[in-house]
């Protein structure tokens, strides 16, 4: 079966974060057998989680109450292998439509303790406006993002520790890979790990299928797997 990535841009603008998020994606596919797909959060709004808990005491695995960019990536982001999160540097941080998205995935956080996030594989990029523009801060919020979801995070070492800190003069430029190095590199790098992890780890589950499920999660069964849910809930 082919990798599935999927890119998710949180940029208001077209240029910028979207060319470094494209780029990523086609070295993705240079690995093979990869399957690649990009959405960003700019057309139809992204409202914040409300913490109604409706999604929770309906058991529902989409947000019930908006209907806007975030809605139809539920279903992908359940199918997706590697999930590239790609956001510019705004206050030294993620865009807001970021943490939108992010605070949104309330309905899918069952899908943790079932193991799903588990066999997924998550990278960061961030697009600043400087060398030293934020980038960092912003990396380390995505990947705290990434970590706290359950799944695998993927970074591309010592070429750029926490992931892949792009440059762009501004949020519009569309040349932020064409005409520096640096750029090309990090992207490439961290976009090539992600895919290779997300093969080592379904080689793995298809070799190993009793490590599946709820394990990936990393409970010793579903009997373990309730035992703490309803400890955490009581907590």
């Amino acid at each position: 079966m082919p990798i599935k990535v999927l890119g998710i841009h949180s940029s208001p603008h077209s240029g910028g974060t979207a060319d470094a998020l494209r780029y990523a994606l086609d070295r993705a596919a240079e690995t093979g057998d990869v399957i690649t797909e990009m959405a960003d959060l700019r057309k139809g709004g992204c409202h914040p989680c409300l913490h109604c808990d409706r999604c929770i005491r309906e058991n529902l695995y989409s947000c019930p109450v908006f209907s806007d960019a975030i809605t139809p990536l539920y279903e992908k982001i359940r199918e997706a292998d590697v999930i590239m999160l790609a956001s510019p540097v705004y206050d030294m941080a993620p865009t807001a439509q970021m943490a939108a998205l992010i605070g949104r995935l309330r309905p899918l956080g069952k899908c943790t303790s079932a193991g799903e996030w588990g066999r997924k594989v998550g990278c960061a990029i961030a697009v600043g406006g400087s060398r030293n523009g934020g980038e960092e801060t912003t990396l380390s919020v995505l990947n705290r993002y990434i970590l706290a979801l359950g799944m695998n995070l993927a970074g591309p070492g010592v070429y750029a520790y926490s992931g892949a800190s792009v440059w762009s003069r501004n949020h519009h430029d569309s040349r932020v890979t064409e005409e520096d190095e640096h750029n090309r590199m990090v992207l490439s790098c961290t976009a090539r790990r992600a895919v290779v992890l997300a093969k080592l780890i379904k080689a793995g589950l298809e070799a190993q299928p009793e490590l599946s499920g709820c394990r990936t999660a990393g409970f010793l069964d579903e009997e373990d797997r309730r035992r703490f849910m309803e400890a955490f809930w009581r907590s």
